[in-house]
């Protein structure tokens, strides 16, 4: 018998992870990006033999910002069936191709239509590295760890934006900019040679048929109590085996007409749009990729923007250990919910506070906005892409899953810096009552996956 090994565990889910970090460091990556909506005052000495300055306007900045979650919905569009395919070890490596070529790119851009291109590519790949990063941690993962192991999508998609947004401030000089770009390509080599370590999926070789494969990967992962169950038929439910089957023959998967359509899945499908879209339209990435035009409002210089940007990205990346915690004690449902209606609190309240010259007031109900945020809205609907479904269903779900984020984030992005100079801090209203009423949509259709197999939940909802 293969000897388990907790550390090779969370070696490959840190691997994993890194898909996630590319995520964070291309939501942060233009954050201080300048010569936007202005005519450059002074001139800067080139960097990486490039240009300081691309001018642009304020709508081509952000146009370039929310190509990244239209290249992610493509990215997961892709991910999700070649996943499937090729496994998920394959496919994360491949993701790394456009990602390097986007930093390349970027970096070394001399004009709006390079950037953009660039954008779209990294998008491609974060998007398809968002679908496979918590699906491949949830199908390596004991059930006794699906929690802990669940937060490390969202630990690297923090510690993406506190490196981008630590390295912007070492180096603030604007025509350093692009040396935060390139720091991106660094990530992408070292998730390429990690990936060359690192297991393949359990799921994805039963489906191949590589039985003996999956159960060497399983034991070597600790998920004792799942290979007891395969080898006791009556340790599960007809409900429960009825679901793991799905529709078709052992191995078969589930297509994306069938998972869009077909009754059976109607209940998982609500749950994965509600939980996703609400994830991105909660405006979280308002609060890292505008952060510096934010902070502006209600700090007294750029310079203690900049700081205090650092400081809070690296407190999100400490935050992150905690939902780890939380998860296994309390359940999935209790704290998203709760992270839905404490944002949408600290939403209005920080709107209130700027408009009445409280300006530490607004950067309290900041920090809390993100921080309940972490509690539940960070990691819950990941987890739940591999928890309300079967696993032959898995891949499709992680497509529809995450175009819905994607689209959410690309929502986000384009709309929020001219809703910022238009309307200000009331922006922030929008979001309160977004979030106030899918709260009250989550506490009808958001189910409780703690302690249970997929198998179990999907027979559950099935049956309700």
């Amino acid at each position: 018998m293969t000897a388990s090994s907790p550390m090779y565990l969370y070696l490959c889910g840190a691997t994993a992870a890194l898909s996630m970090y590319h995520l964070g460091h291309h939501l942060g990556e233009l954050n201080t990006l300048p010569c936007v909506d202005s005519t450059p005052t002074q001139s800067y000495p080139t960097f990486l033999v490039a240009p300081t300055c691309i001018p642009m306007s304020a709508l081509e900045y952000s146009t370039a910002n929310a190509v990244l979650a239209l290249g992610g919905a493509l990215g997961a569009l892709w991910a999700g069936r070649a996943c499937d395919k090729y496994g998920r070890v394959r496919t994360m490596q491949v993701l790394n191709i456009p990602l390097l070529i986007a930093s390349l790119m970027m970096a070394f851009a001399t004009n709006l239509p390079m950037l953009i291109i660039g954008r779209l590519l990294a998008g491609l790949g974060t998007g398809g590295g968002s679908t496979l990063a918590p699906m491949y941690i949830s199908e390596i993962a004991p059930i006794a760890k699906r929690g802990l192991l669940g937060v490390f999508s969202v630990l690297g998609l923090a510690t993406g934006l506190f490196v981008t947004a630590l390295v912007s401030f070492l180096w603030s000089d604007p025509q350093y900019w692009r040396l935060t770009i390139l720091v991106g390509a660094f990530f992408c080599v070292l998730q390429l040679a990690l990936l060359l370590v690192v297991v393949e999926s359990p799921v994805y070789l039963r489906a191949q048929g590589r039985t003996s494969e999956a159960e060497t990967v399983m034991q070597r992962m600790g998920a004792h109590e799942e290979l007891a169950a395969l080898d006791s038929p009556q340790s599960e439910s007809k409900e429960c085996k009825d679901a793991a089957s799905g529709s078709g023959a052992a191995g078969a998967t589930v297509s994306l007409s069938e998972f869009l359509t077909s009754r059976a899945h109607r209940k998982s499908l609500w749950i994965l749009v509600l939980s996703h879209a609400t994830q991105q339209l909660s405006g979280i990435n308002v609060y890292f990729s505008f952060a510096f035009s934010i902070l502006t409002l209600i700090l007294p210089s750029a310079y203690a923007a900049s700081l205090f940007l650092v400081i809070f990205d690296l407190y999100y990346v400490l935050l992150n250990f905690v939902p780890g915690l939380l998860l296994e004690r309390y359940g999935r449902r209790p704290l998203i919910l709760a992270s839905m209606f404490c944002m949408a609190i600290c939403a209005a309240v920080f709107t209130l506070a700027e408009k009445l010259g409280q300006p530490y007031v607004a950067l309290v109900a900041f920090i809390l906005a993100v921080t309940t945020f972490a509690i539940g809205l960070s990691s819950v609907p990941f987890i739940y892409t591999a928890e309300v479904v079967e696993p032959a269903a898995v891949g499709v779900a992680s497509q529809v899953a995450l175009v819905a984020n994607n689209l959410g984030n690309f929502i986000i992005l384009f709309a929020f810096p001219p809703l910022l100079r238009q309307i200000g801090s009331y922006v922030f209203v929008i979001l309160a009552v977004y979030l106030l009423v899918m709260g009250a949509i989550g506490l009808r259709i958001l189910p409780e996956t703690k302690g249970k197999t997929p198998a179990q939940v999907v027979a559950e909802l099935r049956s309700s």
